[in-house]
């Protein structure tokens, strides 16, 4: 729904919402420059006295998740968010805003009021017939439960962030020479010859037998436990409901008589939804309001509870599957909601799963064990011929050559993607044309050995090295705001400046 939210700014009702909710994140954040206490249950951390509270990390990370969720549909889970960390990177983030503000505020930064004034008033949701109606601008933050003060006071800050952001971005600079390398480095192509070890092949014959299963999982514990924490989704979640959804917006500060409206066309869709035949992704793209879904008919994938609002919650998880409830109000508008399928919790302990981990464990050792064998064998004997070509090809193993790519390649054509290799092969010359190791791409073992280098095309004026040197210097404004973060975040904690409510954040985190 952010991501809704910021993709259609433009639009003069979601630009005034949008604003108002970034209004109530900072303001929420602000403390007031009142002590406060990282032993308080409600506080998450303390940075340089300002307050991040539950509240304020929970819809944090809601909305985050929710983005994840919008742009990758039923692939996003809570085992990536795990992964990714996702508490953790929301929780920095909400400290690092803190951070900035301090900066900014020990530098001397202010925002005056003409300049607060001057946002105010260009605020597209709060202008009628092009000048500023202040009326709408008090209805629109009464909807929100907000005085002007307070949306004020938040945006007043949201502004210095942004000023101190300006300031620091002010210090990156790029040079002619890197941006003459950068063009070379973008455009010089490598071509590789290879031969891939597939380790799927291997997989058959390297099945472990009951007895070396028993003996891997009394030796391997911690490895098994470790395996069955990192994978905790596979075998451990609360009930879902796949649903599909269709939004219908109510504007913010919307007048009561077009509110009745906009239910009303709510109703009317919901009551087409639910005739017979009627196709519900359809009208899901022909009329849904949230384009994370729109375009996949709606669909919002697996739901876990708490992940969407409590009203479009409570609807989703008391609904049959194959039922059609709503509209059900939200915060954002009406939903119809579809419950296409449900599932019920799932609570595997380590016990009941320990001898499935380990044969998984150790069938992928001994699969990477013999593929292994037979590429390094491989490249040991490559390393006296003149090519790969001119070498008898081990079983489960193919030969071929890449198409050209660039150092800036997502995936090696005809091989797959590979940071590692990409970064490898690069360091290949006519003299040592031959990868030092085995590489892992996806599911196969490479080894490598480069073919031909074609250099990069002299640039035809300086106008084509326009956009590499707008990349770079958005790069390292980038990189300046980062490294102040990271040396002011070391120098508040070494004066214990930042202090987390460890407790708190055990319970919110999962333990």
């Amino acid at each position: 729904m952010l991501r809704w939210l910021r993709t259609n700014s433009r639009h003069a009702f979601i630009y005034l919402l949008f604003l108002i909710l970034i209004a109530m994140f900072v303001f929420s954040l602000g403390g007031g420059g009142q002590m406060a206490s990282s032993r308080n249950p409600n506080n998450v951390s303390v940075v340089y006295d300002q307050v991040i509270d539950v509240k304020t990390f929970s819809n944090a990370l809601s909305d985050r998740e929710r983005e994840y969720r919008n742009m990758l549909g039923e692939q996003w889970t809570d085992e990536m968010s795990r992964r990714l960390r996702l508490p953790e990177q929301v929780l920095a983030q909400l400290e690092n805003q803190v951070l900035l503000e301090h900066g900014a505020q020990e530098l001397g930064l202010e925002v005056t009021d003409t300049e607060l004034k001057d946002r105010v008033i260009r605020i597209p949701g709060f202008v009628t017939n092009g000048v500023f109606d202040y009326e709408r601008y008090k209805r629109a933050l009464a909807y929100q439960r907000r005085t002007p003060k307070q949306f004020e006071e938040a945006l007043r800050a949201e502004m210095l962030v942004e000023k101190m952001g300006q300031f620091l971005e002010s210090s990156a600079h790029v040079s002619r020479g890197e941006v003459l390398a950068a063009w070379r480095s973008a455009r010089e192509k490598i071509v590789l010859d290879f031969v891939a070890f597939d380790l799927p092949a291997y997989r058959a014959a390297a099945a472990p037998s009951d007895a070396e299963i028993k003996a891997f999982a009394g030796k391997q514990a911690a490895k098994i436990k470790s395996d069955y924490a990192a994978h905790a989704f596979d075998y451990k979640r609360p009930a879902q409901v796949h649903a599909r959804h269709i939004l219908i917006a109510i504007p913010a500060g919307a007048p009561a008589e077009d509110q009745k409206k906009i239910q009303a066309r709510a109703e009317t869709i919901a009551t087409q939804a639910r005739k017979p035949g009627a196709e519900f992704a359809r009208l899901a793209r022909e009329t849904s309001a949230d384009p994370g879904s729109k375009g996949k008919g709606g669909d919002l994938g697996w739901l876990s509870p708490g992940q969407t609002v409590k009203p479009f919650n409570d609807a989703a998880f008391a609904a049959k599957p194959g039922e059609i409830v709503g509209p059900v109000k939200s915060q954002f508008g009406w939903h119809i909601i579809l419950v296409e399928q449900k599932r019920p919790p799932l609570d595997r302990k380590l016990e009941e799963v320990k001898g499935e981990i380990a044969r998984k464990l150790l069938t992928e050792e001994k699969t990477k064990a013999a593929a292994a064998k037979d590429a390094e064998a491989l490249l040991a004997s490559a390393k006296g011929a003149k090519d790969l070509s001119s070498l008898p090809l081990p079983r489960n193993a193919s030969r071929g050559t890449s198409g050209p790519f660039t150092r800036e390649a997502i995936e090696v054509p005809g091989l797959g993607a590979s940071g590692t290799l990409v970064q490898t092969v690069f360091t290949l010359t006519p003299e040592a044309p031959l990868a030092p190791g085995v590489v892992t791409v996806g599911d196969k073992l490479v080894v490598a050995r480069l073919r031909s280098r074609t250099p990069a095309p002299t640039p035809s004026s300086d106008a084509d090295l326009l956009p590499i040197r707008e990349r770079l210097l958005t790069m390292k404004r980038q990189q300046a705001v980062q490294m102040w973060i990271q040396a002011e975040r070391a120098r508040a904690e070494q004066k214990k400046e930042i202090a987390r409510n460890q407790e708190v954040l055990k319970d919110l985190m999962g333990g």
